[in-house]
């Protein structure tokens, strides 16, 4: 086995198993040892199904023993709820905040919420209101932080969960006071009506609730972060989440890849794509929502499980009537199995779904109609046999698990799959290939400095998208790409030309990674040699890109050239009835610095006015400080115009690569990453107040401060 081959077999299973501790890898090695290796060249190599290439998991007496039996033992194992452990969090948060460390007490309230059972299901502790408890403590710190978007939900939450009724009156208190800071006035009415009608109107109650709203800022919350909004995309009807000024072509020895039907200029969003699958890296369960992505700082969690969090009630509820309910009680199973990211994402594409909707999909791949994400490339009439059955002994296991979390209905006690489970394993199996090539990291922006702007990537999940998939590779891409919860979104960096491929970057990048490295990159993770421009003219890294010398291309267009081609050929005898001259651009280069002001190209033969192209060449490059003030100023969408307008003058008089234009798109790409994922840590001072968070009897006394009049 050659190097490159080894480089291969080593990035293939990583894409299967990440986690050497894992268990899954020694399954897999089981299989492939009882197995042999006569046997993996000599059956297993000549079967040419998916569903063959499982069903023999099954059957084959060199292998159906250790399979059988392995996956027999596949049960449930998840982190379970604890209202012990939930009360615990409660009176460790009451001491925090005795010592004003609010922060504190908010992170331990989070562990309090996260941990509660659902409400009544433990009765001996807190009377069965353990999560209603906790929630409601969080909301009252979470006003004093100013976060009345999220205190709001935790009083809404906590009425839901059975707050007692007599905090029936400080809950509409407390929602009137976040309606009123975030600007819903009428809603604040309500609530203000419904405490003073629970109070029987009384009279200093009254004044204290007005003076508490008069108190009360609007906008102290916000509910949408603006850097985090979608843009609006004339969308094509043939490539979902893309613009319609992009065509899909294919050709031999290239598959399918994106092209501009039409001129597309620098900056100009192409694809807004919402993920058809993704999962969360389990590193980040603890702080993000697991179904958004968002960042965590008040979350609710799963009814039975405390292995996941999520941002707010819609995203949980959709979690728990889709993909959760399947996956809540095998999460601890599937992480410690050490699978990939990717192979998570394989089950997700299935647990996310109804079976008749993906037995529809099977139809449609067996009759050659497949669409979407099941018509992506696999390559497996590359993979080797060995690969083959490491990938099949995946799908087998990842079935069993839908067999044990009654994804076909009733806990199926065999482990054998039945008709329409062998199906879905199919699925599993072209999932676990198609992956290896298609799909995406999700990043946010982890900010490191004082400016947002100068930050890092930190990678927080994986996706698969239908469309952005289709995009080809370039160690030089014409697209910059950010993320904005789940969606995946790519703007040009450069201008595009009708008809020109438009090429994303599978991870290195010319002006960071030399020839040799990327070469080695592309060939062991996805199986090609790349050709792109940069590859095949190794353009040298970004630091020897200043020694380049400057150059400047002919101005004029394909039109006039083919004009004067035309009229030469008039006058040539030899010219063939009908023939017609193929269009074709000046290409020829100057190199700077010119030393007469104008004069004629050695090709074309046209008049060219080199000063003015010099000129532009000299303002092209002053925008690189025009463009890093205004990052260094926070001023991004001068920013972004100024280096959209640079890149589109560049572009007319020269071509990469350069020292400035590079840095000049990678601007662009940090100021338009700015509307996308972004991590900003916060530290807000604690306010020195008490409050009651441990026990039912506590929290009513409250009621007695309002109605009294002592209330802070």
């Amino acid at each position: 086995m050659s190097d490159i081959q080894r480089y291969m077999q080593i990035c293939s299973e990583k894409t299967l198993q990440t986690n050497s501790k894992g268990f899954f890898m020694q399954f897999a090695d089981a299989v492939q040892d009882a197995a042999g290796r006569d046997w993996i060249r000599g059956v297993f190599s000549k079967l040419k199904t998916n569903s063959d290439r499982i069903s023999i998991l099954y059957s084959d007496p060199k292998l159906k023993d250790i399979v059988l039996t392995t996956l027999s033992h596949v049960q449930e194992i998840y982190r379970k709820k604890s209202a012990e452990v939930s009360l615990a969090r409660r009176f460790e948060a009451q001491q925090a905040f005795n010592n004003d460390q609010l922060q504190k007490t908010l992170l331990l309230l989070c562990q309090a919420v996260l941990r509660a059972p659902k409400t009544g299901e433990f009765p001996q502790m807190d009377g069965g209101l353990s999560l209603c408890l906790a929630l409601w403590a969080r909301s009252d710190v979470l006003m004093r932080l100013n976060k009345y978007n999220l205190a709001l939900q935790d009083v809404q939450v906590a009425m839901k969960e059975g707050l007692p009724a007599a905090q029936k009156a400080e809950a509409f208190w407390r929602m009137a006071i976040c309606y009123k800071a975030l600007n819903e006035d009428k809603k604040c009415q309500v609530s203000k009506q419904l405490v003073l009608k629970l109070l029987n109107n009384n009279e200093s109650s009254r004044i204290l609730l007005e003076d508490s709203l008069r108190k009360t800022y609007k906008d102290a919350g916000s509910l949408i972060n603006p850097r985090r909004c979608l843009s609006y995309l004339e969308e094509n009807v043939l490539l979902p989440g893309g613009s319609r000024k992009l065509e899909v072509k294919s050709a031999p020895n290239k598959g399918r890849f994106i092209v501009a039907k039409e001129y597309i200029p620098t900056g100009e969003l192409i694809i807004q794509e919402d993920a058809y699958a993704s999962c969360l890296l389990p590193e980040n369960f603890g702080t993000h929502c697991h179904h958004c992505y968002d960042r965590l700082e008040a979350p609710l969690g799963c009814y039975d499980c405390s292995s996941v969090a999520f941002c707010g009630v819609t995203c949980r509820d959709k979690a728990l009537s889709t993909y959760h309910k399947h996956e809540c009680h095998f999460v601890d199973l599937l992480i410690g199995s050490g699978m990939s990211i990717l192979a998570h994402v394989a089950l997700r594409m299935i647990t996310q779904k109804p079976l008749d909707y993906l037995l529809e999909r099977h139809k449609e791949m067996k009759e050659g109609k497949a669409k979407g994400v099941y018509n992506l490339c696999t390559l497996s009439e590359f993979r080797n046999p060995a690969d083959f059955l490491q990938r099949s002994v995946m799908a087998a296991f990842l079935l069993r698990c839908l067999q044990k979390c009654g994804y076909f209905g009733k806990e199926a006690d065999l482990v054998i799959p039945n008709e329409t489970q062998m199906k879905i394993g199919e699925l599993l199996l072209y999932n676990l290939q198609m992956l290896q090539f298609n799909a995406h990291e999700i990043y946010e922006t982890k900010i490191t400095s004082e400016n947002r702007l100068l930050g890092a990537a930190n990678y927080i999940g994986v996706a698969v998208y239908a469309s952005a998939a289709l995009f080809n590779h370039d160690c030089s891409p014409a697209v910059t790409r950010h993320f904005v919860g789940k969606y995946i979104v790519l703007r040009t960096c450069r201008p595009i030309k009708t008809g020109q491929e438009i090429s994303d970057n599978y991870g290195p990048n010319y002006s960071r990674k030399n020839l040799k490295e990327r070469q080695k990159y592309l060939k062991g993770r996805y199986w090609f040699e790349c050709k792109c421009t940069a590859c095949t003219q190794n353009w040298p890294l970004l630091e020897g890109l200043e020694k380049l010398d400057s150059r400047l291309k002919c101005p004029y267009s394909e039109s006039s050239v083919l004009k004067r081609k035309e009229n030469e050929r008039k006058n040539n005898s030899d010219r063939k009835e009908g023939e017609t001259l193929k269009e074709t651009s000046c290409d020829y280069m100057f190199t700077l610095p010119m030393k007469v002001n104008d004069g004629k190209c050695p090709r074309c033969k046209n008049q060219v006015n080199f000063k003015a192209m010099s000129e532009e060449f000299n303002r092209v490059e002053g925008i690189l400080d025009l463009a890093t003030k205004c990052i260094d100023m926070k001023d991004v969408q001068s920013g972004i115009k100024l280096c959209c307008q640079g890149l589109d003058a560049y572009y007319k008089i020269s071509t990469a690569p350069h020292y400035t234009v590079q840095l000049i798109e990678e601007c662009l790409r940090a100021l338009f990453a700015d509307s996308g994922n972004m991590w900003e840590p916060t530290i807000v001072d604690a306010k020195p107040m008490k409050a009651r968070f441990a026990a039912p009897e506590n929290n009513s006394a409250t009621i007695k401060e309002i109605t009294d009049g002592s209330k802070s």
